[in-house]
């Protein structure tokens, strides 16, 4: 994969930084398989260790075993030029446990716990809030698209 971050907005570059954080819960500033591992089963996925391996194979450009920043923007990139509303509606799915057609508070905080962040209930209620656009206190697939892409 390629470096070239050059034409990623800041505003994408500081949410890229925000889940690589979130991702490297020893903030050794990589991304280990384990780690990685964890990451990808918080999303509802099952990786195999030879997909994982696949995976890091793939990312780890300069082989040292972990996926450094740079290598993290380049791997959400290609992701993010897949099938993005496809990813983005399995993921509002993955999400939406009850499968109300809403994310509703309890299931954010769900999803920050499964993501290793501890979170007040204040700090949860101020997401919902920041991203409830039409104030129901849910999170619609639109508002979540919203979120998603930043907009």
């Amino acid at each position: 994969m390629s470096s070239n971050n050059s034409n990623i907005s800041e505003e994408k570059i500081a949410e890229y930084k925000e889940a690589f954080a979130i991702f490297d819960h020893d903030g050794n500033g990589s991304i280990s398989v384990a780690e990685l591992r964890h990451a990808m089963r918080s999303l509802g996925l099952q990786p195999t260790d030879s997909e994982l391996r696949a995976i890091m194979a793939k990312v780890d450009d300069d082989g040292n075993g972990g996926i450094d920043f740079p290598e993290f923007v380049d791997l959400m990139r290609q992701v993010s030029h897949e099938n993005p509303e496809q990813e983005m509606w399995d993921a509002f799915c993955k999400i939406d446990a009850d499968k109300s057609g809403y994310i509703d508070r309890d299931e954010l905080k769900q999803l920050m716990i499964s993501l290793g962040q501890k979170m007040t209930e204040d700090q949860i209620d101020a997401m919902v809030e920041e991203v409830d656009t039409n104030g129901d206190g849910k999170i619609s697939y639109s508002e979540f698209v919203s979120m998603m892409s930043g907009a």
